[in-house]
């Protein structure tokens, strides 16, 4: 259990991140591609493999930064998706009516990965199929899907909360 500044204890902590080896193999296909376009062929006109290796190397640092914080405390459930939101989304624990560890299938039920909503239900998720699923106690609230790579201590933690 750790302490933050302001002597709020938090149970649990999380820093989720994209799976490294996408950026690299997005990488090294677009550089093949480029490679057996321009040299293999013969092409001479260098400006769209040099814009592909930019946008390629973008889009690799971009993912590399992407992450998924979650933070527990006797309070509150807080997250965000960084770069998106580098401020804090705060759920009290009072607003809360059930919080279960589940398996979810990103794609079919959410249509991919990040900050999703759907008519019924709202997702952050970052890899893996792993997430505390949580439903509101206000019928205004959409349940919320928080992806985790720690689902055995994420449920250690709810059950110190009772809200397994």
């Amino acid at each position: 259990m750790a302490q933050t500044d302001d002597k709020i204890e938090i149970l649990f902590k999380e820093k989720q991140k994209t799976d490294s080896i996408w950026p690299l193999s997005i990488m090294a296909f677009v550089l093949a591609v480029n490679w057996w376009l321009y040299f293999r062929n013969g092409l001479t006109d260098m400006s769209f493999f040099y814009i592909c290796m930019v946008l390629v190397g973008i889009l690799s640092l971009f993912l590399g930064i992407l992450r998924l914080d979650t933070e527990i405390t006797t309070q509150a459930i807080r997250y965000r998706l960084y770069p998106f939101s580098s401020s804090w989304k705060v759920i009290s624990i009072q607003q809360i009516k059930t919080a279960d560890i589940r398996t979810y299938r990103p794609f079919k039920e959410f249509g991919g990965r990040g900050n999703r909503s759907k008519r019924l239900h709202r997702a952050v998720t970052i890899a893996g199929n792993q997430g505390l699923q949580l439903s509101f106690k206000s019928d205004k609230q959409l349940p919320l899907l928080l992806g985790t790579q720690k689902p055995l201590e994420l449920a250690e933690t709810l059950s110190q909360l009772k809200l397994s």
